[in-house]
């Protein structure tokens, strides 16, 4: 029998996580101690991924990434499990602020995905 993919359209995200140090109160207009990671998001990806890692079926992820710095660690950071969202979290995990710099999806519109659509049937 055979399966055809599922296909996610959406967002990818590099997401950059700022926690501040637990010995440390937050002080506004200033450098805080804490630590800073960073971690594949968007909504797309993470339904892409899940699917991925529960098995049975092959995934496509249709999205756009950015041709700088962020978009290249997307890129590899995806290629390694085999497929800008920017927060402040205080020292006990709860969001402080957060910055989502989703602009590049303005890019994905109707016709680019009806293009990759057509092209993925077809292979």
């Amino acid at each position: 029998m055979f399966h055809r993919p599922l296909l996610v359209v959406g967002g990818v995200a590099l997401d950059i996580t700022a926690t501040v140090a637990h010995s440390k109160a937050s002080i506004l207009h200033t450098s805080t101690p804490g630590r800073v990671k960073q971690t594949l998001g968007g909504v797309g990806r993470n339904v892409a991924e899940a699917a991925l890692r529960t098995g049975g079926t092959r995934v496509k992820l249709v999205s756009v990434v950015g041709d700088d710095l962020a978009g290249k660690s997307i890129l590899e950071g995806m290629k390694q499990i085999g497929m800008v969202y920017n927060a402040l979290h205080s020292n006990d995990g709860q969001l402080v602020a957060a910055v989502a710099d989703m602009d590049i999806l303005e890019k994905m519109n109707a016709s680019r995905v009806d293009a990759y659509l057509i092209y993925s049937v077809h292979r």
